[in-house]
């Protein structure tokens, strides 16, 4: 290894203190070069350490930089396969969007046929209304006392009609065996019969008129499918209920409605016809019953066009009864008018709450109420307990009446007949004889 510039220095120095005998000097130096030496040999062994630390660090350094170019070509790798991942995912999600482009397409396609369809389906349909319960409500109401006015008008007074022109009356299926009235022209006799002929006209319109639809002239099984089917799948019976109305042809439903009106008035008309003895009154009678009738179809074919199906109910136990009321005159004036839709009636019969009274329990209905599966929309009119008790006790009081002239008619028969016998054997004998012979001759 070779010396520092300053040990040749320093040796150079001790050689010339050696030539020229200074010796001491030579030591002193020699010492103070000997320090040199060692701080230097110090300070190598430190730039030693320093050097041997650098290059450790240097070695970390690129063992850690070694790491990170593997980490970074892992990371390149992943990176690719990502990339390639994507690319692959891209070119499905593309294959995935035409699919769907042509997919949105065919369903476009397919919706515009279903709509057309649907709507070729609905035009093949009558649009139904919402119900508007208090206008229905005002519109049967005039109805009723368009009626009960007509009853109070014509069968209200003295009639003096003998038993057989009752029969009419008195043998209908609404009446028989339900309401009992004497052939008389008591109070309670009007009262009763005023009540059977609503209740024979309520069951005529009920039969012939308050249906479904007008499209069959036998109406009653389809008439019982609707409204069944109504109380099963509500829904449905509306749509079914507006294609039949859509399908009958308009010209057809208003011949088929004046034909329905038509046969109700002639079936009540039937019933009571016996009673008017002049046809004035008949005629009368007659007329003021079809305006009644054709007032009655023309609410009912509004009602057909609800969206909810509305049928008459004539059970006992309705959610809305009134007790008819006869101690006053009808409400409506002659030849008054309905309502206007939407409006509400405010006349009618006083209204009885069913009690323990009697004169206020409902004993027979003679007057519907109009009802939907969920509601009464309407309220009905029935007889009380009472007054169907004064009417089979007038007539229990009529018929023993007639029981007794009977008895004394056929005991003054047998009387008179007894009397002839008894005259005839009292005759003398030629007398007899003689009134034989000249009747042979």
């Amino acid at each position: 290894m070779s010396l520092p510039a300053d040990a040749k220095t320093l040796l150079t120095s001790l050689k010339t203190v050696a030539e020229n005998g200074s010796f001491q000097t030579f030591v002193d130096k020699a010492l103070k070069l000997d320090t040199e030496i060692v701080e230097l040999m110090g300070s190598k062994r430190v730039q030693d350490r320093q050097l041997q630390d650098a290059e450790n660090k240097l070695k970390d350094a690129e063992e850690r930089l070694k790491e990170r170019e593997e980490q970074l070509s892992v990371s390149q790798a992943t990176l690719k396969k990502k990339e390639e991942k994507i690319s692959a995912l891209q070119g499905q999600l593309r294959a995935q969007q035409k699919n769907n482009e042509d997919s949105l397409r065919s369903t476009k396609t397919a919706l515009e046929a279903k709509s057309q369809k649907l709507s070729d389906l609905e035009s093949y349909s009558l649009e139904l209304k919402p119900v508007i319960p208090e206008d229905v409500e005002s519109r049967f109401e005039s109805l009723f006392q368009q009626a009960f006015e007509l009853a109070k008008k014509s069968l209200d007074v003295d009639l003096g009609a003998e038993s057989a022109r009752w029969n009419g009356l008195r043998h209908h299926k609404a009446v028989k065996d339900k309401i009992c009235f004497p052939s008389t022209d008591t109070p309670i006799a009007k009262m009763m019969r005023t009540a059977a002929f609503l209740a024979v006209l309520s069951s005529e319109l009920s039969e012939h008129i308050f249906l479904s639809t007008y499209i069959l002239e036998e109406a009653g099984e389809l008439q019982g499918f609707l409204t069944s089917l109504a109380e099963r799948e509500p829904e449905l019976e509306s749509h079914l209920r507006s294609v039949l109305l859509k399908a009958h042809l308009d010209e057809d439903k208003q011949s088929m409605a004046g034909s329905r009106t038509e046969t109700a008035v002639k079936n009540v008309f039937e019933c009571v016809e016996g009673l008017f003895l002049h046809r004035p009154q008949r005629e009368s009678f007659r007329s003021d019953l079809e305006a009644i009738c054709k007032q009655a179809c023309d609410l009912w074919q509004y009602i057909q066009t609800l969206d909810d199906s509305i049928t008459p109910n004539d059970g006992l136990f309705m959610l809305k009864l009134k007790i008819l009321d006869f101690s006053s005159p009808p409400q409506l004036a002659r030849n008054s008018k309905a309502p206007p839709n939407g409006g509400t009636s405010t006349q009618g019969p006083k209204t009885k709450l069913s009690t323990n009274d009697p004169q206020l329990v409902p004993e027979r209905v003679v007057w519907p109420s109009l009802v939907t599966e969920e509601a009464s929309l309407t309220h009905g009119y029935a007889l009380s307990e009472d007054q169907v008790k004064k009417g089979k006790d007038e007539e229990k009081a009529e018929m023993a009446r007639w029981s007794r002239r009977e008895a004394r008619r056929k005991s003054r028969a047998t009387s008179m007949t007894e009397n002839e016998t008894e005259t005839d054997s009292k005759r003398p004998f030629l007398s007899q004889k003689g009134g034989d012979g000249q009747k042979g001759a």
